[in-house]
């Protein structure tokens, strides 16, 4: 359930998994900040996984990368992910708004799962519905 008093769960966008595999300083102390007063540990979806993927398969610390991923959730979609997914484009294209696939559907899983997206992408404050902490 996404809401106040430590009860809001959160879902990292591959901006912000970027930044805690690099250890930037004020990303952590802002997420720190966050998770401080929730008992649930944040999630990966799907997509944010595959990109973050993506950019290490190469890596020679391939291992440590992936331990690194292991200390999140990940939340896989659902048949109602895809629902979700397709009915948000087509509002978004007739209202003549562009999000890129990945990022709408990692805001699908957050909306379908009632959990706020932590991202660095301004894009994510167009979705409606969508319930996002934007990072500088």
């Amino acid at each position: 359930m996404n809401g106040k008093n430590g009860s809001e769960r959160f879902i990292f966008d591959t901006s912000i998994l970027i930044d805690l595999q690099m250890r930037k300083t004020d990303t952590q102390m802002q997420i720190f900040s966050l998770m401080k007063e929730t008992p649930y540990r944040p999630a990966i979806p799907y997509m944010a996984y595959y990109e973050y993927f993506y950019g290490i398969v190469d890596e020679k610390n391939l291992d440590v990368s992936i331990q690194f991923l292991n200390t999140f959730h990940f939340l896989p979609p659902t048949k109602r992910t895809a629902i979700l997914h397709a009915t948000m484009r087509r509002k978004l294209e007739k209202q003549g708004v562009h999000v890129p696939m990945p990022d709408l559907l990692i805001a699908c899983q957050a909306i379908e799962h009632q959990m706020t997206v932590i991202t660095k992408d301004k894009l994510f404050g167009k979705i409606p519905g969508l319930s996002a902490h934007i990072m500088d």
